[in-house]
């Protein structure tokens, strides 16, 4: 039994790792336009006022708030590979969960903007790993699978029958 509890152990220190190195260009990307944008700042003031600055700087202020987003696709992607989950699955019901966490219900029908507060959850990065744990347990209830039939195509089959254990899990 403890064989198992490393092994899995092992499958999410290798996962959660390799979700953070696939996001390293973006990383360097991104601390990369912050470190021209200060020695701008540093050497020429004056720029601060050009177009191209202001774009940089909104630029570079929009990748920072994306990125805990970008976590939660990598994880949801590598979690599906070492899960073998669908990782279109997986990262729908991690996004579709992360938006039911900013639903706001008021008794007027009025559009609110949460998408900002969305991006900085930093729920984003715990969401992909409990899901995928949640509906790679859902998956294994046989009696979920309502298509039984081999005359489908194999892959449509498996989508198909990730339909309840995805609300489930959802819920």
């Amino acid at each position: 039994m403890l064989g198992v509890w490393q092994s899995s152990e092992r499958i999410f220190l290798i996962t959660v790792k390799e979700s953070f190195v696939a996001l390293i260009p973006f990383i360097v990307v991104n601390s990369s336009l912050s470190l021209i944008l200060a020695l701008v700042d540093a050497w020429k003031p004056v720029w601060q006022q050009s177009e191209n600055y202001i774009w940089f700087s909104q630029f570079s202020v929009n990748l920072h708030a994306f990125f805990p987003f970008l976590v939660l696709l990598s994880l949801s992607i590598h979690f599906a590979k070492y899960l073998n989950l669908s990782p279109v699955v997986l990262a729908s019901l991690s996004i579709g969960t992360l938006i039911s966490l900013h639903v706001h219900p008021v008794d007027t029908i009025e559009v609110f903007d949460h998408f900002s507060e969305m991006l900085t959850d930093p729920w984003a990065v715990v969401i992909p790993i409990f899901m995928a744990y949640t509906l790679k347990k859902v998956t294994f209830i046989e009696s979920l699978n309502f298509i039984k039939t081999s005359n489908l195509n194999g892959y449509l089959k498996l989508h198909l029958n990730l339909l309840v254990p995805m609300v489930i899990s959802f819920f």
